[in-house]
């Protein structure tokens, strides 16, 4: 008897579907790597002064003063960004978020930050950052854990450094170290 026409072509329709893979997802087949991208950001924070507070407290203990070193404080904000530490330096967009003392001892913040480019090489393009912040190191670190615009897809990290504290003033600058791949 003859072997059946189905079982006689089953290696060659495999085969073809495979094929078929390869031709339409050809990045996969080549085995690309994500791509690293390194650049650093400035953010500039108000804290104190009449007009253009960048930084405020919204919630906490209740009956408690609200502070940056008081377990439970809440805190949004909305600080520009730059790509040099000059305060007058051009806008390229706003760190915006919030963040809560999230240990009773205040070594630590939880983070919940989006960087949203309004201008240079990455305009109308977002990073959502998010995790634990330790006060108490030099370099912080949180995940960067989605984008949009040219950041779709993305995955990495944030360093932050405080690099200027103004106190009369009522002003820090902060850097931030991206490292991305995507």
């Amino acid at each position: 008897m003859a072997p059946s026409l189905a079982k006689s072509n089953t290696p060659i329709i495999f085969s073809l579907f495979l094929l078929s893979i390869i031709i339409a997802f050809p990045a996969a087949a080549q085995g690309d790597q994500p791509q690293e991208t390194n650049f650093v950001v400035f953010f500039h924070i108000t804290f104190k002064g009449p007009d253009n507070v960048t930084d405020v407290a919204v919630a906490g203990v209740p009956g408690e003063a609200w502070r940056h070193n008081a377990f439970g404080t809440i805190f949004v904000n909305d600080n520009y960004m730059t790509e040099t530490m000059d305060r007058n330096s051009p806008k390229i967009g706003h760190g915006h978020g919030i963040y809560v003392v999230s240990t009773m001892d205040a070594s630590s913040l939880l983070i919940s930050e989006s960087l949203w480019f309004t201008g240079g090489e990455y305009r109308d393009s977002t990073l959502e950052l998010h995790g634990t912040s330790f006060l108490t190191l030099k370099y912080r670190e949180i995940g960067v854990v989605a984008g949009t615009g040219k950041f779709r897809f993305v995955r990495g990290y944030a360093t932050f450094e405080t690099v200027l504290v103004d106190i009369i003033a009522g002003h820090a600058t902060v850097r931030v170290n991206l490292t991305l791949l995507q």
